[in-house]
């Protein structure tokens, strides 16, 4: 039984779909932030080095430069103290890489106040308005008005995000396409649910 994140990595069991689910939810967590550099220190085998390495990162050098190849084996590499990484600065200039995407930005749009971030990050889990009410600790009816400063907001800064054919439909279902909408818009732009940089 694994007692740690490093015995779950190392044991034998764990297949390649497990370890791009891995590196697929770090980079879901970590992407709309205006990031200016990613590092981690010392990973846990050699195999998680080459991993990190394939997928864009780079070794932090003697002199504190990121370096491109290096003359030593992986199983070198891990014996010795290293860092892996990448600054904004070189993913912009490796387009493609997985890591790279992590540094893929573009300021917030809609500007929502925190209140609202919380509601839309509960809603993009699936939640219905009653469950977001519980999870929030506010009132089905405070949930409902949230939704409509939302829409007023999204309506103002990206008019096409709703197309024409939801201001003529009625109510509810107009409600559920527009959420719907947002959603997926949401999940392509995480940056909307980010603190925005100064």
């Amino acid at each position: 039984m694994p007692t740690s994140w490093e015995d779950v990595i190392r044991q034998e069991s764990v297949c390649a779909e497990a370890v791009t689910t891995l590196f697929s939810a770090f980079v879901e967590v970590h992407r709309g932030f205006l990031l200016k550099e990613v590092m981690c220190q010392g990973v846990i085998s050699p195999e998680t080095l080459g991993a990190n390495l394939r997928s864009g990162g780079m070794l932090l050098g003697e002199d504190g430069q990121y370096v491109e190849s290096v003359d030593r084996s992986l199983d070198e590499i891990f014996q010795t103290p290293h860092h892996v990484g990448l600054s904004r600065e070189l993913a912009l200039r490796r387009p493609g890489t997985w890591i790279a995407s992590l540094f893929a930005y573009q300021p917030p749009q809609c500007g929502f106040r925190p209140s609202e971030q919380r509601l839309l990050i509960a809603a993009l889990r699936g939640k219905t308005d009653e469950e977001l009410a519980d999870d929030l600790g506010i009132s089905v009816s405070a949930v409902k008005k949230a939704w409509l400063s939302i829409y007023d907001r999204v309506a103002m800064h990206l008019p096409s995000l709703f197309p024409n054919s939801l201001s003529r439909q009625e109510g509810a279902e107009r409600g559920k396409e527009k959420k719907q909408h947002l959603i997926a818009y949401l999940r392509d732009h995480p940056e909307e649910l980010r603190p925005a940089s100064a």
